[in-house]
């Protein structure tokens, strides 16, 4: 069907896929049988290009959807690379024009940002006092991660760290998935908090709607993006836009963004301590959150910026 509507679009001047597989394969095949001349631009996503088979995790476990990857990269004529880290791993996959073009940020996540201190601080004092509300959580910090509960996203090490983190509350927010040996995540990470005695101090609210995840965030004191390998991770942007400091692995593709001090820590990803010791220091009182770098931080994401980049790209891959 997709070879049909390229043999029937011959105006059309270039095709962008945001998945190398199976959607990028799709329209590369498609070329090919359509005979269409125009240019195929692809942005991998981080399971096509990452792989780590005890995390259950990666296209490239499986040998036909590796080879059908590294075909359809080579097809492409440029590839949108959403961070560092996916343009080291597809290094040597592609002779394609490459860049690096971080995923985009809503225009609210902007606007928060960009709002006055005194706003953003009266802001964070009404999430913290709904939330605190809601958990049951008195005058505990908070610790939170946000996103898919599922082994690539290290989350036991995190649960481990918080058995040396005193007076504080973790609230692991997302939906669980089930994935082998495990069986369901959060009943996994439910008995590695009870094995570090911390299961009072842990909490599953599940799936948090969109229109939520702003009111979580600022009533977090630290968000913590535990992955053990990730591409990118647009909730660390989220939090810095409002005004929650970040930990987050070295092998989270979005610390690689980071320019300036001010706005979180990055840590080693199996390392409970390292992790523990970060968050502490975030939570003792003696760190202070840089506003004005996070603005900054934030704005490598926003629309305004991203679009003239990508239109960019396109050009410079046409004729």
């Amino acid at each position: 069907m997709l070879a049909a509507k390229l043999r029937a679009s011959r105006d059309l001047d270039l095709a962008y896929t945001e998945i190398a597989y199976p959607l990028g394969t799709a329209a590369a095949l498609g070329r090919r049988v359509a005979h269409w001349p125009g240019k195929l631009v692809v942005k991998p996503t981080g399971e096509d290009v990452h792989s780590v088979p005890e995390a259950v995790y990666g296209f490239d476990r499986y040998v036909a959807p590796r080879m059908l990857t590294d075909w359809t990269l080579r097809q492409a004529d440029a590839v949108r690379c959403i961070s560092p880290l996916v343009l080291e791993a597809i290094a040597t996959r592609t002779a394609a024009m490459r860049r690096v073009i971080p995923s985009g940020v809503a225009n609210s996540t902007v606007d928060e940002a960009r709002r006055d201190l005194g706003v953003a601080r009266a802001d964070r004092d009404r999430c913290r006092r709904e939330v605190a509300a809601e958990f049951g959580l008195g005058d505990a910090k908070v610790v939170l991660a946000l996103g898919r509960i599922h082994p690539i996203k290290g989350l036991e090490y995190l649960v481990r760290a918080m058995a040396r983190v005193r007076e504080t509350v973790l609230i692991l927010a997302g939906p669980s998935l089930s994935v082998r040996p495990h069986g369901d995540h959060a009943t996994y990470l439910r008995s590695i908090a009870s094995e570090e005695g911390v299961s009072a101090r842990v909490r599953f609210p599940g799936y948090i709607a969109h229109e939520r995840v702003h009111q979580i965030l600022a009533a977090a004191d630290v968000l913590v993006v535990p992955s053990l390998l990730e591409a990118m991770n647009k909730v660390a942007v989220e939090a810095a836009s409002s005004g929650t400091p970040f930990v987050a692995t070295e092998t989270t593709g979005v610390w690689k963004f980071v320019r300036r001090d001010g706005m979180g820590r990055a840590v080693p990803p199996r390392d409970p301590q390292a992790r523990a010791r970060a968050i502490t220091d975030i939570l003792d009182g003696g760190w202070q959150f840089d506003h004005d770098a996070a603005r900054e931080f934030v704005m490598q994401f926003a629309p305004a910026s991203v679009t003239p980049q990508l239109v960019e790209l396109f050009e410079d891959t046409l004729p």
